[in-house]
């Protein structure tokens, strides 16, 4: 990534210039690397909710009642 730096009038750094091309391509990877954690922290969630079925500490759900729950949402 080619970088071009601001510098103050004491020498110090104060700003950073990225060609947008190089940008575009760091926000699409920010982007799919940010669906990709949503992704997983959505099993880890789903894993711990289902541990917790099993040790008692929370009631399950029947696939009726989690598809009635979830019809109006996107995925």
């Amino acid at each position: 990534m080619t970088l071009n730096y601001i510098i103050d009038s004491q020498g110090n750094q104060s700003a950073v210039v990225v060609p947008i091309k190089e940008w575009t391509k760091f926000v699409e990877h920010y982007d799919k690397l940010k669906n990709k954690l949503n992704i997983l922290t959505g099993i880890k969630k789903a894993i711990d909710e289902v541990n917790q079925i099993k040790a008692g500490g929370k009631k399950g759900k029947s696939l009726r009642e989690f598809l009635d729950e979830n019809k109006h949402h996107n995925y």
